[in-house]
């Protein structure tokens, strides 16, 4: 009897382990989209197609769509229907994270949406303005080393 305590305490045990650390993977990963923690807005709420208009707006609620964790907003049903055309050739790169921090530093942090570069057809943004220059001045290998790295890097 004793021995099928012990075995079954060992079985409980190990079963809530395996339960805890697949939990704490789920917990753990970050998220796709970057948020500001303000609202849910992808790219704090800008068209993200009006970025290849060559200028950012604001997007409006009325106009939105899910996509992974994150709603992004459009300024106009049109520019609406243009994402959902084809919502990878708008999306920001590496989920709107910094795009030097990630292929300098593999590290997420936030990008910023006032900061943006569009490079081979592909929207990135950057923490700041000096960050953007130095990602400017070596681009080309950061973009291959963050390519590498995304989207395993969520998990991390």
């Amino acid at each position: 009897m004793t021995t099928f305590i012990k075995t079954g305490i060992k079985a409980g045990v190990a079963a809530f382990a395996v339960f805890f650390a697949a939990m704490t993977s789920v917990i753990a990963a970050t998220p796709e989209i970057y948020l500001n923690k303000r609202w849910d807005y992808a790219v704090d709420g800008y068209d993200v197609t009006s970025y290849f208009d060559g200028e950012p707006i604001k997007g409006d609620p009325q106009y939105s769509m899910q996509v992974a964790n994150g709603t992004f907003i459009f300024a106009s049903q049109d520019n609406l229907d243009t994402f959902l055309a084809d919502p990878d050739a708008y999306r920001p790169a590496y989920g709107g994270h910094c795009a030097y921090a990630l292929g300098k530093r593999e590290i997420l942090v936030k990008g910023d949406p006032q900061v943006w570069h569009i490079e081979g057809g592909v929207l990135y943004l950057n923490l700041n303005r000096g960050v953007q220059k130095k990602w400017l001045k070596d681009m080309d290998t950061y973009i291959s080393h963050a390519d590498s790295l995304w989207p395993s890097v969520l998990s991390r």
